[in-house]
């Protein structure tokens, strides 16, 4: 084994090193090379195109080529040549490098329905400043581009050169990729689109250029990323706009799915390049697992949009916008409309040249973050959230033991957020979630995702203010008074001690709801939704109860009393049992108050019968009932409503129908009179 093994290094050794002489398989236009179900070995460099064009190579039917180099496209005369690999076991396996566009245009390599290019060492997609609109497509579930060697180019000197990355293909780099390394090497594209398809970098991942700043001629612009619709890539560091002069380029991770991780390595937007431009938006992902910065060095005008309700930037480490502490550029950072960063530290830049802000967007932490402005207003939060995530100490204040939040700028209604996590216990957690205190205090507390606790004396919900428990068990300590908005949405959320809804409301949908320790509701309250309320003891109401969720079925484990102030809500959008509402009362339902039936824009058709609320004991009675109107003869029947919580619609005869009723009984008692109905014999 071990001599087979240094047998096949020193061949491929002695190939890598040999110097082949350039041949032309291909000596007209419009030729079709064919290779299928078998090894084709070809001595040297195999050219689809040396100085021709339109000339086709086709590996089909798990047919494998070999070769040193691989060319498409050899002079610079030698355009609009194809080479497809098509179907599973197809190999183009080079042990050189693969020349897509070597001096040319319009050039196109494709590997699709698990066709596969294997390249020992570097892929060039658009090599020269003649190599213009050139393309790779690596497409369908496995198809793939395997490079060993140290780069991937794609326009390494040549514009609008492209590499798509489609529906399930795949490409595997060992080395680094570059999109546009040079000054004229402009508008070259890479698109990563569709679930499993991955593009994967050992090293680093350049969008515009790969030079240092003192290399010249100026690096590229316009060079652009584009991953979308579950769509993966990875790399070991990561630069957009790294040589001088390499302006305006962009990467967009966009759609659901969609993911850039940066798994070692600094993340750079704009190192020495001005105008370059990440955008995450549509529930795209990006993950870096070492520092950030946006605006390095000379760096200008660099930006970073995380955009839209669930896309996310999550830094495992320092993320400096502007500024690494030492180098001084200028960039700016846009979380907005629903979209999260999640940093550990996060620096604003010095002397003012970056600045963080949060629009309607997310920022999420982990206990006490490090975060310095460097400048007023350099890190900034209006109508937007601070969240933390898998801790058991946040704070809300921003002031307690190392908590740097205060250091943040807010403006307008802002929101706390416990995302898998906890408040710590001091005893400054006492907190008022209002609307009008002032723009740093809270307005609204969120509670989300897993276990999540709430510790504190007391919690106020005031005017204005709303508390939400989404997908999460939730236990809140500390009396709760609320006169805004509380909902509990697809989870739990235990009350351990008294809670008061003096006005506001308190809705929950698919949710269990604990009160350990009481139930007060008051006249301007409103308790509503669809799940279960669990409390030993009685629950007293004196607002307005809402079962259901248009419609749905609200359950006490509890005594329920109604008192005469209070407002018993039921809508009706059908007549099926899950079409209109249920108020369940597994303990004694004490009725007072009134009663309003509503109509949801069901059309009644006479006969129907409403199983409003059922109870394990019934007393007292309701003051009053409304009933929505009824319209072509028809009539409700309250005659069962107090004793079983029923309420039916009959239909009324019309008067001829009911004058024919009548004339046949009449018809009916003549002939029995006159003898002519049938004995009835037992």
């Amino acid at each position: 084994m071990k001599t087979t093994l240094r047998a096949r290094a020193l061949l491929l050794v002695l190939i890598a090193a040999a110097v082949f002489p350039v041949r032309a398989q291909y000596t007209a236009n419009d030729q079709t090379n064919t290779i299928s179900g078998g090894l084709t070995g070809w001595t040297g460099n195999y050219i689809v195109g040396s100085n021709t064009v339109f000339d086709v190579l086709q590996i089909l039917g798990g047919g494998v080529l070999t070769n040193a180099n691989g060319y498409l496209g050899y002079e610079t005369v030698a355009t609009n040549n194809l080479a497809i690999v098509d179907g599973g076991g197809s190999t183009w396996s080079n042990v050189g490098s693969l020349f897509i566009g070597n001096r040319s245009s319009g050039n196109q390599l494709i590997l699709t329905n698990g066709g596969r290019a294997i390249t020992t060492a570097n892929g060039y997609v658009g090599t020269s400043l003649n190599s213009a609109s050139n393309r790779a497509v690596v497409a369908g579930n496995g198809s793939t581009w395997t490079i060993g060697g140290s780069y991937l180019h794609v326009g390494q000197n040549g514009a609008n050169n492209q590499l798509m990355i489609l529906d399930g293909g795949q490409v595997f780099v060992t080395g680094a990729s570059i999109i546009g390394q040079s000054g004229p090497s402009v508008s070259n594209l890479v698109v990563v689109s569709g679930a499993n398809s991955l593009w994967t970098n050992g090293s680093t991942l350049y969008v515009g250029g790969n030079n240092t700043a003192s290399a010249a001629p100026p690096g590229p612009t316009f060079s652009m990323l584009v991953v979308s619709n579950g769509g993966a890539v990875r790399s070991a560091g990561a630069i957009i706009g790294n040589s001088t002069g390499a302006n305006f380029n962009v990467a967009l991770v966009t759609g659901n799915g969609s993911s850039w991780s940066n798994i070692s390595g600094a993340f750079t937007v704009g190192a020495y390049g001005a105008g370059n431009l990440l955008i995450v938006s549509n529930r795209g992902y990006v993950y870096s697992g070492n520092s950030t910065v946006a605006g390095y060095a000379v760096g200008t005008n660099n930006e970073v949009r995380i955009t839209g309700e669930g896309s996310f930037w999550r830094v495992n480490g320092t993320f400096y916008v502007g500024s690494n502490t030492s180098s001084k550029g200028s960039g700016r950072v846009l979380v907005t409309d629903g979209g999260m960063l999640q940093v550990v530290n996060m620096y604003g830049g010095w002397e003012g040249s970056g600045v963080i802000s949060n629009i309607g967007g997310i920022f999420q932490f982990g206990a006490t973050p490090t975060i310095t402005p460097n400048g007023a207003g350099n890190i900034v939060v209006t109508n937007g959230t601070i969240a933390h995530t898998g801790t058991t100490a946040a704070d809300v204040r921003g002031s307690y033991g190392a908590n740097q939040i205060g250091n943040i700028l807010f403006q307008g209604a802002n929101t706390f957020r416990l995302n898998t996590a906890s408040n710590t216990a001091a005893s400054a957690q006492n907190y008022t979630f209002a609307a009008g205190i002032s723009p740093s205090n809270y307005v609204a507390l969120e509670m989300i995702n897993g276990g999540t606790a709430w510790k504190s004396a007391w919690l106020n919900v005031g005017s204005g203010g709303s508390l939400l428990v989404s997908n999460s068990t939730a236990s809140i300590e500390g009396v709760l008074t609320n006169s805004g908005s509380i909902r509990v949405v697809n989870g739990s959320a235990t009350w351990q001690n008294h809670v008061v809804l003096d006005a506001g409301s308190y809705t929950f949908a698919g949710a269990t709801n604990t009160f350990a320790a009481g139930l007060q509701i008051g006249a301007s309250a409103l308790l509503g939704g669809s799940g279960r309320l669990i409390r030993n003891g009685t629950v007293t109401n004196s607002g307005t109860l809402s079962p259901g969720n248009s419609p749905g079925t609200m359950v006490f484990s509890s005594n329920l009393d109604l008192q005469a102030s209070s407002v018993l809500v039921l809508e009706i959008g059908g007549a099926g049992w899950n079409d209109y509402d249920h108020l369940v009362v597994e303990g004694t339902l004490t009725k007072g108050g009134s009663v309003v039936v509503t109509n949801l824009g069901y059309t009644f058709l006479g006969g129907e019968s409403f199983d409003f609320v059922d109870a394990t004991n019934l007393a007292g009675a309701f003051g009053s009932l409304s009933l929505p109107s009824l319209t072509g003869g028809m009539t409700w029947d309250t005659s069962l409503f107090e004793s079983q919580g029923l309420l039916s619609v009959i239909a009324i005869p019309e008067p001829t129908t009911f004058l024919a009723i009548l004339i046949s009984l009449g018809g009916l008692a003549l002939a029995h009179r006159r003898g002519r109905l049938p004995k009835v014999h037992g």
